[in-house]
């Protein structure tokens, strides 16, 4: 299979500041050097301890329509995630946003982010992209699932420990484990209504959620 052509300032800036050529082994380096410098033993991860090794001073859950910000301030930056929205994606959403810090335009120049829906950003948004795999490598590192996945044998009731384990949706971690491919199956979601992002916007009619 060919080899991805990424084409962001973003991801090219990561490769350098990593010295890793390809942008997915560089944030997942990145993910993998915090929680080694937060000494993380073992899941569930303190996404809030980590968010403080990177300047994220306080978290808040809000009203609000995207499912996260990361706001600058003077004195450290803040996270607000959608209150919305379930504890685990919350989490997702809390990962997502410290993956953003790992990138060097943000270390040099903080700016203020905000993210529609976290998890569910296309190749072609590449950093945002990128963070939603950061966010899978902060919340459900490697080092932890592998052994996780290989000791149970595939099936939902095991997908479920190992998400509760980790405080991870069974998507993300459904997601994660088929990354690994240490077990044999096939990942399908189905969902009732629509996306958030896929929303109608009020006013324009009644239409058909996609099947």
């Amino acid at each position: 299979m060919r080899a991805r052509q990424w084409r962001s300032d973003a991801a090219r800036a990561l490769c350098i500041a990593t010295g890793i050529n390809d942008p997915v082994a560089a944030m997942v380096a990145c993910a993998n050097d915090l929680l080694d410098e937060a000494d993380v033993a073992g899941p569930p991860v303190p996404l809030p301890m980590l968010a403080s090794f990177q300047g994220i001073r306080d978290i808040e859950k809000v009203d609000m329509i995207p499912s996260g910000r990361l706001i600058v301030r003077p004195g450290g930056s803040l996270v607000q995630v959608n209150q919305a929205d379930g504890p685990t994606r919350q989490n997702f959403t809390l990962a997502h946003e410290i993956a953003h810090t790992f990138f060097p335009s943000f270390k040099f120049l903080p700016h203020n982010i905000e993210d529609a829906e976290t998890g569910d950003y296309p190749l072609d948004d590449e950093e945002e992209h990128l963070c939603d795999i950061g966010a899978g490598a902060l919340l459900l590192p490697e080092r932890w699932l592998r052994p996780a996945a290989v000791s149970q044998s595939p099936s939902l009731a095991a997908l479920d420990k190992i998400a509760h384990q980790f405080r991870a949706s069974l998507e993300a971690t459904a997601r994660a484990i088929a990354r690994l491919d240490v077990w044999p199956f096939a990942l399908v979601f189905w969902e009732p209504g629509w996306r958030k992002a896929d929303r109608p916007a009020a006013g324009a009619g009644e239409a058909i959620p996609p099947a």
